[in-house]
């Protein structure tokens, strides 16, 4: 012991102030108030990291949809662009069916017009929401591209009726008026009919699996973790769990 403290140039309690000038104290290790401190600030800093992930997989998932809307309205700019070709003008029935050619033309110019905006504003988007994300915050960038998104949908939809609208005028204005038969008025009626039977169809389909997911939302409470792909085999779910209910009959549907 005084062979340590020599080595440490430590003297006893008792001995300080008798010239001495040294002392020692010993060292204070942290208390619970401070170990449920650090505790307190690894928790917050890993909910500020996952909430920072899931900002930034909610970006990722808007950025690819406005590449997938971009794609799309590329396409229908090329089928609408089609209308515009030398033989297709030249054979349109400028004196006998005016009014129906006109409406082709225009419902034309508005399919590729508007596919064209949906792939200009799409890219601006997302050139600037992706530097919104470098420069400012994922979380604005987020904000901004949500607040932004209707208008590509819209003009996305918009390009869409304008190019159905094309292919059912086009039908009639290529019919004869003058000619007593109406063969090719029945025929335009009926491929009218399947373009208006098929968009029903489509409708219907997306508002039974929009109501569908929506149960699955409210009966999981929204944000739920657990996955259905992980059931045990004849499981049942328990009584008065719905979100374990919509978990098993997905689960049973993917059997």
């Amino acid at each position: 012991r005084n062979l340590g403290r020599k080595r440490l140039n430590l003297v006893p309690r008792g001995e300080q102030g008798r010239g001495s000038t040294s002392s020692y104290a010993p060292p204070e290790f942290g208390g619970p108030t401070s170990m449920l401190t650090a505790e307190r600030q690894r928790v917050n800093t890993e909910s500020k990291y996952r909430e920072t992930e899931l900002q930034r997989k909610q970006l990722q998932f808007f950025l690819d949809s406005l590449n997938s809307y971009n794609t799309q309205a590329t396409l229908v700019t090329g089928f609408a662009f089609t209308a515009f070709s030398a033989d297709a003008l030249h054979e349109l029935p400028y004196k006998g069916a005016p009014v129906r050619s006109l409406l082709f033309a225009c419902l034309s110019a508005a399919a590729m017009g508007s596919a064209v905006s949906t792939v200009v504003i799409s890219n601006y988007l997302m050139i600037r929401v992706e530097r919104l994300a470098m420069n400012r915050s994922t979380s604005t960038a987020l904000a901004a591209l949500r607040q932004r998104m209707g208008t590509v949908q819209c003009c996305y939809m918009f390009s869409l009726a304008a190019l159905i609208g094309a292919a059912s005028t086009l039908l009639f204005a290529m019919c004869d008026i003058t000619d007593e038969d109406l063969a090719c008025e029945r025929v335009g009626a009926s491929v009218l009919g399947v373009f208006a039977a098929c968009v029903l169809v489509a409708s219907t389909v997306v508002w039974r699996m929009r109501g569908q997911f929506d149960r699955y939302r409210d009966a999981c409470g929204g944000l739920h973790h657990r996955s259905y792909l992980i059931d045990t085999p004849g499981g049942t779910p328990a009584e008065g769990d719905e979100c374990a209910a919509v978990e098993h009959s997905v689960a049973s549907i993917g059997e």
